[in-house]
């Protein structure tokens, strides 16, 4: 397996309610190395933007969420490393 990257990019909440302003913004960050040990790192290709995501960073959730989350709940990609207590893996279509 190739060595990974220290750093990753993400699309992280900006967490301003204003309306006009950007609601997401795009960081690097250090990649949390080592893996937790039930952890896998999936490499992102694809997501889905749904009326939910919208919601949460326009304020109009209820609910709590994780300050500056990643939006985004839907995805495709791939596998590229998982810890050594991780023996299985499932593909779950619709959400798990």
């Amino acid at each position: 397996m190739a060595s990974l990257p220290s750093s990753r990019r993400a699309y992280r909440r900006t967490d301003d309610h204003t309306p006009g302003t950007p609601k997401v913004r795009l960081l690097t960050e250090p990649l949390p190395l080592p893996l937790h040990p039930t952890s896998v790192l999936i490499k992102v290709h694809a997501v889905s933007l749904n009326y939910r995501d919208a919601n949460i960073a326009n304020g109009g959730n209820p609910w709590p969420v994780i300050p500056h989350g990643v939006p985004c709940n839907d995805a495709a990609g791939e596998v590229v490393a998982a810890d050594g207590s991780v023996t299985t893996l499932a593909a779950v279509a619709g959400g798990g």
